[in-house]
């Protein structure tokens, strides 16, 4: 299921239905380009996605979002975690595998090293 939230009226009957479910959703947004940004889990997304527009700066990114039902909350928290996995949301911090230090994080991080032990590290 998916909805369109250029259209906020549309939006705002879609998220009423499905918050009247009695199933959870794992529910993922997307920006205009479909670059995943959020996956998140709820036995009440339209509450869910209120807290988000009034919490998340990035909110105004999303162009759709994409809703996938569940029987209980454990399936729901499991399917959460897959797709944080495989699909890398850029807003999800949980799940996500450790950032690659830059280079220039490197060399800084050499120098404070080489400076504590009294060693010269030439920057580049």
């Amino acid at each position: 299921m998916q909805a369109d939230s250029t259209n906020p009226r549309g939006f705002t009957r879609w998220l009423v239905a499905v918050n009247l479910s009695p199933l959870y959703v794992v529910y993922k947004m997307y920006d205009i380009e479909d670059v995943v940004l959020y996956v998140g889990v709820s036995g009440r997304l339209y509450d869910r996605m209120r807290t988000h527009f009034y919490e998340k700066p990035w909110i105004t990114e999303v162009a759709r979002v994409e809703v996938e039902h569940v029987p209980n909350e454990e399936r729901a928290r499991r399917r959460e975690r897959e797709l944080i996995e495989t699909e890398y949301p850029v807003h999800n911090i949980a799940g996500q595998p450790a950032k690659i230090p830059t280079l220039a994080r490197i060399d800084l991080l050499l120098a404070i090293l080489a400076a504590f032990h009294h060693e010269e590290y030439p920057l580049s």
